[in-house]
């Protein structure tokens, strides 16, 4: 019997990408903001794979929707989270609306957090669980017109890092995958890089396929994915 995946983000480029992956293995609970997109990627999966899909569109911006998504994760049995979910801001800090920073923030930090914390009561029970995070290469430094977005990707490590420390006794396992720039719609914002030489989402997917298939005494805690060249 296939084991439940969550996937937030999932109506995102590499948030469709893993769907699709680990759809082989799992069946799926897939979160994003965009209905029509779900239900496209719903659609495409079921043309190749057999398993369970369960759609939930949420705003992570909007407490109410988000808390709404945490309570529905509460009463499954789910032995991995992919927190995926991300948004990305290109602007002189004193630029950017406070409205803006808060959502950033929401969205990159604080639902990954209340996701993660809806499922950890089952995945102690259960004594088994994995959970990654995508997070970025920003997680390890400060990059100029990126202020909110990378304070959200540190605040992020050090939620993983925290997540490990208080749950490995319980075969509970946080890796913290952090990929430079992804080839996605989200990255267009970055007009001076070379585009060409951007990570393709379907090597996000084999990353994590990868990490979730590493039977060992050991286990990825975080993964830098640089590119070959800027």
């Amino acid at each position: 019997m296939k084991k439940y995946c969550v996937i937030t983000g999932a109506s995102g480029g590499v948030g469709e990408e893993i769907s699709q992956t680990l759809s082989k293995e799992y069946n799926l609970i897939l979160v994003g903001s965009n209905q029509k997109k779900l239900n496209d990627l719903k659609k495409k999966i079921l043309k190749k794979n057999i398993c369970k899909i369960i759609l939930i569109q949420s705003n992570f911006t909007n407490n109410k929707s988000l808390l709404k998504v945490c309570n529905i994760l509460s009463k499954k049995n789910i032995h991995v989270l992919i927190n995926n979910a991300g948004v990305f801001e290109y602007n002189l800090f004193i630029n950017e609306k406070d409205k803006r920073t808060i959502d950033i923030i929401n969205i990159n930090l604080i639902s990954h957090m209340l996701i993660t914390k809806s499922i950890l009561k089952n995945m102690k029970k259960n004594k088994n669980g994995r959970i990654i995070f995508i997070g970025s290469t920003s997680s390890y430094k400060g990059i100029k017109n990126t202020i909110s977005y990378c304070s959200s990707k540190h605040g992020l490590l050090g939620f993983s890092r925290s997540i490990n420390e208080e749950y490995n006794k319980f075969n509970v396992f946080s890796s913290y995958l952090s990929p430079g720039s992804i080839k996605t719609q989200m990255s267009k914002k970055l007009r001076k890089q070379n585009r060409n030489t951007f990570i393709k989402t379907n090597e996000i997917a084999n990353y994590i396929n990868f990490i979730l298939h590493e039977e060992n005494n050991s286990f990825l805690n975080e993964i830098l994915v640089r590119r070959k060249s800027v």
